[in-house]
C-alpha cells in the first residue's frame, strides 16, 4: 500500500492543479472550446473514460493527416494546448495538430504517480492502469477515426510531467515527442537513476522537452536539477533533448509558457532564414537538415513553398546574394519540383552571380 505521507502530498499536488484550472481558465477562447467528448468503452477500466477531442480549422477542407498531441491533467489543460496549437499553426510556427485530452477522472494522484513508493522503481498498479489505456484503447481509437500521421507528442505538467518522464523511461518510442513541464520529481528521487541507466543503454526514443519555471520551489527545483545534470550530460543527444528554465514563470504558469515553447522547439528549423544557404552549404545540406526534422518529429516535414520561395527573393533582391538565393531556389525546385516561380528566379540568380 503507498504511504500515507505520499497520498497527502499527491492530494496536495491534485488541489494545485484545481487551482491553476481556476487561475488560468480565463485564457480559454471560442476556438479552444470547439472540441468533442467521447466516451470511450474501457476494457482497461471496465467502464466508460471520457476523451476529448480538437480538430485543427482546415481539418474539414484539407484530406490530409495530422499529428497527434496527446495532453493529460484535467479538461483546463487541454483547452489551453488546443488554444496553444492552433495559435502557433496560423502563426505558421508549427504544424497543424489533433489535440486530446484525457482529462482527470478524480484520481489524479493515482494515475499519474510511476512508482509502488518512495523508495522502490516496482510500478505503481493504478498508473501502469492508466498508461495501458493510453497505449491500447485511447491511441488506437484515435487512429481509427480520424487521420492521423504517425507522429504522436504527449504532455503532462506537474504530477502529469512525471508520468510523462516514467513514460519516457518504459515507453521510449511510443511517442515522436515528450514534453515534462514542471515534473514532480521531488516525488521520485529514484527516476534521475533510472534515466541515466536507459539513456547509457542507448536505442531508439522519442525527442523529451523538459522545462520548468524559473520561480517554483525549492524542493521541485532540487529534484529537475538533478535531472537536468542526467540529461545534459548526454551532449551528443542535444538535437532530441532539451532542457529549460523558463523565466518569471511560477509553478502554475508553466504549465502553459512550457507547452507553448515545447511545440516552438520541436519544429525549430521548419521555417526559412536567410542565413540557411551560408549554414547548409548546399542543397543537399538544407534537404538533410528537413530529413533530420522529419525523424525528430516522426512523419515527413519539408519547408513550405512560399517560405523557400521568400528566402532565396530576400536573398537575391534585398542581400544581393545571388549564390545564397540559388541554392534557395534549387532547394524549392527539390522540393516543389513543379514550381516554375523556383526555375525563372533560379536562372535570375545564375545570371546575376555570372555578372558579378
Amino acid at each position: 500500500m503507498r504511504d500515507w505521507r505520499l497520498s497527502i502530498r499527491l492530494g496536495a499536488f491534485h488541489w494545485m492543479a484545481v487551482l491553476l484550472c481556476a487561475v488560468l481558465s480565463p485564457l480559454q477562447t471560442s476556438q479552444a472550446q470547439d472540441f468533442e467528448t467521447i466516451d470511450l468503452d474501457s476494457k482497461v477500466y471496465k467502464n466508460g473514460r471520457p476523451i476529448l477531442v480538437h480538430l485543427p480549422t482546415a481539418y474539414q477542407e484539407e484530406a490530409r493527416k495530422y499529428p497527434v498531441l496527446y495532453v493529460l491533467n484535467g479538461e483546463d489543460n487541454f483547452r489551453w494546448a488546443s488554444q496553444i496549437a492552433d495559435l502557433l499553426a496560423e502563426l505558421n510556427e508549427i504544424d497543424s495538430m489533433i489535440v486530446v485530452g484525457l482529462p482527470d477522472q478524480g484520481d489524479y494522484g493515482g494515475d499519474n504517480y510511476p512508482f509502488a513508493s518512495e523508495e522502490t522503481s516496482d510500478p505503481s498498479p493504478d498508473a501502469a492502469r492508466y498508461a495501458a489505456f493510453l497505449r491500447s484503447e485511447v491511441i488506437p481509437y484515435v487512429d481509427a477515426n480520424y487521420r492521423t500521421e504517425k507522429a504522436r507528442f504527449i504532455a503532462g505538467h506537474s504530477l502529469s510531467g512525471l508520468f510523462v518522464t516514467n513514460l519516457f523511461l518504459t515507453d521510449p518510442d511510443g511517442f515522436n515527442l515528450f514534453i515534462a513541464t514542471s515534473p514532480s520529481l521531488q516525488y521520485a528521487p529514484q527516476m534521475s537513476g533510472m534515466v541515466q541507466e536507459q539513456l547509457n543503454s542507448g536505442g531508439e526514443r522519442g525527442a523529451l522537452y523538459f522545462t520548468i519555471g524559473e520561480l517554483e520551489h525549492k524542493l521541485i527545483q532540487d529534484g529537475f536539477s538533478r535531472m537536468r545534470a542526467v540529461l545534459e550530460a548526454h551532449g551528443s543527444e542535444r538535437d532530441s533533448i532539451q532542457v529549460d528554465s523558463i523565466p518569471y514563470n511560477n509553478h502554475r504558469s508553466a504549465a502553459y509558457a512550457g507547452l507553448y515553447d515545447a511545440l516552438s522547439w520541436a519544429y525549430s528549423g521548419w521555417g526559412t532564414h536567410e542565413s540557411m544557404p551560408e549554414r547548409f552549404g548546399s542543397v543537399e545540406g538544407i534537404v538533410a537538415h528537413y530529413q533530420r526534422l522529419s525523424d525528430r518529429l516522426g512523419y515527413e516535414i519539408k519547408p513550405r513553398e512560399g517560405d523557400l520561395a521568400g528566402m532565396a527573393g530576400f536573398l537575391l533582391h534585398k542581400l544581393s546574394d545571388p549564390e545564397g538565393a540559388a541554392i534557395g531556389y534549387q532547394a524549392e525546385l527539390h522540393f516543389y519540383p513543379d514550381s516554375e516561380e523556383a526555375e525563372e528566379g533560379y536562372e535570375q540568380a545564375l545570371a546575376a552571380s555570372s555578372d558579378e
